[in-house]
């Protein structure tokens, strides 16, 4: 089937309903969403978008491609969601779907019908935006409390965890670097950090919103690669933010948690 459209904002085919394209769409334009502020009621800011960001969990995947034929699933390493997983925390994203039955021309039924679930990946934008927006506020505040912050005189033993210096490697100590190892954190995470010359240590936990929740180490420190181990047991689920701060150079990293 070919459609061409030959008057300006005139359409090359309209359809009425719902549409199913069983294969990849080849595009050379942009695909507007129908996105009119007159067509919408009930506008809000979305505030919660971190909480959604930390129980969306990324997969990679491959398709049953020879399982169902009658689909064109496309094959090889595949990443993105899985719409079961997405239907618990953002339900409004996730539709039911139907693939008809096929037949062949006798009439004979060569697959039956099969239902799915959809996800509309599109909606997912907002929340990355939004997320991404309240963690650049939360380092701004972090930067702001730091920059107000009254540097204490001498070095604080560290709390809740161990430090250990390690032997620095070519190239380790050009910059000041942070490292959450694994991240997401377990019960003993590993903070890995690297001084590239001599001074005021502190590294810091925050929350997601900016508050405060301990001081890990706070000392003076030679140029070298150290790591501590920090102990997260207490913490509940959620988002953190660690600061390794350097004669008030700063790194700061987002720490995630799960249950």
């Amino acid at each position: 089937m070919f459609g061409k459209a030959t008057a300006p904002n005139s359409w090359a085919g309209w359809f009425e309903g719902n549409v199913m394209i069983n294969g990849n769409g080849f595009l050379t334009g942009m695909i507007p969403i129908t996105s009119d502020a007159n067509l919408k009621t009930n506008v809000q800011a979305l505030t919660n978008a971190s909480e959604f960001l930390d129980q969306l969990l990324p997969k990679t995947y491959d398709f049953l491609v020879d399982e169902h034929p009658e689909i064109a699933l496309p094959s090889g390493p595949q990443m993105g969601f899985i719409a079961q997983d997405v239907e618990l925390i953002l339900p409004q994203l996730v539709k039911q779907a139907t693939i008809p039955a096929t037949y062949d021309s006798t009439g004979a039924q060569l697959t039956a019908s099969e239902d799915i679930t959809t996800l509309n990946y599109i909606g997912t934008i907002p929340i990355l935006v939004a997320g991404s927006q309240h963690q650049q506020a939360t380092i701004a505040q972090l930067q702001d409390q730091i920059n107000n912050c009254c540097s204490a005189q001498g070095g604080v033993a560290p709390q809740g965890g161990s430090e250990h210096r390690m032997v620095p490697q070519e190239n380790d100590l050009h910059e000041q670097r942070l490292l959450i190892i694994p991240n997401p954190v377990a019960d003993l995470t590993m903070l890995e950090y690297y001084v590239p010359k001599a001074g005021k240590v502190s590294l810091q936990v925050s929350t997601s919103d900016g508050k405060p929740l301990a001081t890990l180490r706070e000392e003076l420190a030679e140029a070298g690669a150290y790591n501590y181990s920090w102990n997260t047991t207490k913490l509940a689920a959620g988002t953190y933010f660690c600061t390794f701060m350097l004669d008030g150079a700063v790194v700061v990293k987002r720490a995630v948690k799960v249950k």
